[in-house]
């Protein structure tokens, strides 16, 4: 019933196929509208699908082998975990980890740390890939939110279920500590970010309501007016703080670009008797017989005495500056209207900041979310707009412990060494192996579109058709379509115009696949509306989820070997792509040397032991 009902009443483009003749709205007021200020109800169908998701990864978790990228993962939460005990960030990282954030790895930290207490059985690889699996239905979800948006639900539904059976989404999810969580966060900042655009577009604009101050001369008006009902000892305390903030702020800037070289330089010279006389007596009191050790030891020991007290003053301008901004932001934040935005902005800035912290390129996410609200709400984006990155970037820093001794400075860091990442691997494709930094251009589209299955590719291309025509017409909602577009062929057009290192099948890329099944959705729509017969329809969903779920069943728990038959199915693709690049298949081959090998066997493994 529910799918006549959703076919009957939706249009592809989101207006209605008949109107109400008691409603007293036109028909034209109706087009206008964008498909959630109908209030679409979710389908219980969705629902059901995340919960048997969810369900369905915990007979399957222990059935993978480790892979190539979880012990630094678990290294990195090990880390994380011991920064939030003691407070400080670590003054090291295991391998690059620096550059990744580390909320998810640090979260499988925890989480492995109470469930290998319940489930014994469970190893801590086990517990580690249920968690990455997890991520799955966060995804599920989110992409569904975003496709019902543009389609009627069945469609949405179908192709959210085209994107949870691909083989290669479906197996990176259990075995991948940091491209499909981010995946899933991305899309989920994506998804919750477009609702708080639909909070926003309900009113309209607000520019000249008393009580919705929408320019930045309103909001300072507003924001003139809380401090000057506060009393005299809590404008001082106010005062003081932003003081303060704003000291340790450069003080912290100070101490990096300036003070520490020439901190150095004076151990240097303390050292060598060289120094002001009242530093050389200190030096010497210090240090005793200081010339018998050698200068670097006591350069290596200033420095850790130098990031201590670094952190520590990052913890003093980190205070004051939370407190300024939570007395500026809250009372402003009763200004937000209508009710539900406030919700709705904490909700997607929360999942902008913990994307954040787990690959450097999220806020790519908030920046599309604020071209839409621009867009649609005018100058009632502003203020919401400005709370959503302030607390973005406060959830950023709270779960990025390597953040906290220099912000600005490491978090720039990080977006630099990931942009233009450099290692070199030597990489197998199309029959020959190359080095990771010569590999073409086109490396990236390819490398996915041979690990999707056909129907997906089949309804992509056809989508997009129908996706440009939409945005040539300029029909509802033309601009999102722009904007998910720009998701995907953004980081397309930078990987062909300065390729970072490119290995793995291009696995850092997966995040891009959404707006693929997004356009997917739109050929979906079209078909079921051309069909409209429910078997008709039931019969098109198993055809082009068929490919998908064979391959799992297959390949399980290899799935993300899995390649279509542009180049001849895994077979065809064996020595000449790479397949099982992470080595997951230790587990299993260990396996069966432990039941053939006999007792006190010396065992000789090839590449990394601690997989095995």
């Amino acid at each position: 019933m529910e799918l006549d009902s959703e076919m009957n009443i939706e249009q592809t483009d989101g207006s209605s196929r008949s109107a109400d003749p008691s409603d007293s709205q036109t028909q034209a007021d109706r087009k206008n509208l964008s498909p959630p200020d109908r209030k679409r109800k979710p389908s219980f169908l969705i629902v059901g699908l995340v919960a048997i998701t969810v369900l369905v990864g915990i007979p399957l978790a222990d059935d993978f082998g480790a892979s190539f990228d979880e012990p630094y993962a678990a290294a990195l939460g090990s880390q994380t975990v011991a920064a939030y005990l003691t407070m400080t960030a670590p003054s090291e990282f295991s391998d690059n980890n620096r550059w990744y954030g580390p909320i998810y790895s640090s979260a499988r930290e925890v989480v492995t740390e109470v469930v290998e207490a319940i489930i014994p059985r469970w190893v801590t690889y086990d517990v580690g890939h249920y968690v990455y699996f997890l991520s799955l239905p966060i995804a599920i979800a989110s992409l569904y939110f975003i496709a019902q948006r543009w389609t009627s639900r069945i469609a949405a539904l179908a192709a959210t279920l085209l994107f949870a059976t691909q083989p290669l989404i479906f197996g990176h999810a259990f075995i991948n500590p940091k491209d499909t969580p981010f995946l899933a966060f991305f899309l989920a900042s994506i998804a919750l970010g477009l609702h708080m655009v639909d909070k926003m577009d309900q009113r309209g604009l607000w520019a000249g309501s008393p009580n919705n101050p929408s320019t930045w001369s309103e909001i300072g008006d507003a924001a003139k007016l809380q401090f000057a009902d506060i009393s005299w000892s809590k404008k001082a305390i106010f005062s003081v703080l932003l003081l303060l903030a704003i000291l340790f702020t450069a003080e912290l800037i100070a101490l990096q670009q300036w003070i520490y070289p020439g901190f150095i330089q004076l151990v240097r010279s303390a050292y060598q008797g060289q120094a002001w006389a009242p530093i050389n007596r200190l030096f010497s009191t210090i240090a005793g017989s200081g010339t018998e050790v050698s200068v670097e030891l006591y350069v290596n020991k200033a420095g850790v005495y130098f990031e201590s007290a670094k952190r520590a003053l990052s913890v003093l301008s980190f205070a004051p500056a939370l407190m300024v901004a939570a007395i500026m932001v809250v009372p402003l934040a009763r200004f937000i209207q209508p009710k539900g935005l406030l919700r709705a902005v904490l909700a997607s800035a929360l999942a902008l900041g913990l994307a954040s912290s787990i690959r450097v390129v999220a806020p790519f996410a908030g920046l599309i979310v604020g071209v839409i609200a621009i867009l649609k709400a005018r100058k009632g984006s502003l203020l919401p707009l400005t709370i959503y990155w302030v607390i973005a970037v406060i959830v950023a820093y709270a779960t990025w412990p390597y953040l906290w001794g220099a912000p600005v400075q490491r978090f720039w860091e990080s977006f630099q060494a990931m942009s233009g990442f450099d290692q070199e691997l030597r990489v197998l494709f199309d029959g020959t192996v190359r080095s990771s930094l010569d590999m073409p251009r086109n490396y990236v589209p390819y490398s996915l579109g041979i690990q999707l299955t056909e129907p997906v590719l089949l309804l992509a291309i056809a989508g997009l058709v129908i996706g440009v025509d939409q945005i040539v017409r300029r029909s509802e909602g033309w601009y999102e379509k722009i904007l998910m577009g720009a998701w995907a062929l953004i980081p397309l057009t930078a990987a062909a115009i300065s390729p970072p290192s490119s290995y793995d099948n291009a696995r850092q890329y997966l995040f891009i696949l959404p707006p693929i099944f997004l356009f997917a959705s739109l050929a979906i729509d079209a078909l079921f509306r051309a069909v409209k017969s429910k078997t008709t329809i039931a019969v098109a969903i198993v055809i082009i989820l068929l490919p998908g779920i064979l391959g799992i069943v297959r390949l399980h728990p290899y799935e993300y070997v899995y390649h279509n038959s542009l180049v001849g199915g895994v077979s065809g693709a064996f020595r000449r792509y790479e397949q099982d690049y992470w080595l997951t298949s230790y587990r299993e081959a260990i396996e069966i040397v432990n039941e053939e090998a006999p007792l006190s066997a010396t065992v000789y493994i090839w590449g990394p032991w601690d997989l095995a």
